[in-house]
């Protein structure tokens, strides 16, 4: 949070002097505000982990079709699939109901698939398949898989990607733009 900060504050103190190129006031003035708006975000990502963690979000749940909320969440993000060329495969078996809070769901199934298209590779894919675990099949659980294809993790154990603020690539730590926080909230 702080360099972030402190990146702000100097491009302020540079308007406020009227110091070379920061005279420019609605161009720099226009990166404080998106520099403001990302650690806003960060900021309500960490506090959402707080309150998930403390068990201070109350559940509403409700039956609801999984699939129908998959295809929901891929429809928003199908300007990105197809801007890096992905395909989708998705086998969503008709009548995958399961009782989840809708707005906490929409969240997970939405992080997962993000992460999956960010991290898949330009004209590589995304398989997202639904169905009920045979074991637990009378508990009524249900198995949502999202894969992103050509795309494998080979040198870090499972666990670390949930860790908040971790990347595989560590070319890509800090400066892609994303927190490193939505496989936590996860």
């Amino acid at each position: 949070l702080k360099t972030p900060i402190a990146a702000t504050s100097a491009l302020l103190e540079g308007m406020i002097e009227n110091i070379g190129e920061y005279r420019d006031h609605p161009r720099y003035l226009r990166e404080c505000m998106n520099l403001m708006d990302a650690q806003s975000r960060l900021i309500s990502e960490i506090l959402e982990i707080v309150r998930l963690t403390d068990g201070k979000i109350a559940l509403l749940t409700e039956r609801m079709d999984v699939g129908a909320v998959l295809s929901e969440l891929l429809a928003e993000i199908r300007p990105l699939v197809e801007e890096k060329g992905l395909y989708v495969e998705m086998d969503l078996s008709p009548g995958r109901m399961c009782r989840a809070d809708r707005n906490l769901l929409r969240k997970v199934l939405s992080n997962v698939l993000l992460n999956a298209v960010q991290n898949a590779p330009g004209g590589g894919g995304i398989r997202i398949r639904t169905g009920a675990e045979p074991m637990r099949q009378q508990a009524g659980l249900l198995r949502v898989g999202i894969l992103n294809v050509g795309t494998r993790i080979d040198d870090v154990p499972p666990a670390r990607l949930f860790d908040p603020f971790y990347r595989v690539d560590a070319s890509r730590r800090g400066n892609s733009g994303r927190s490193g926080l939505r496989l936590t909230l996860v």
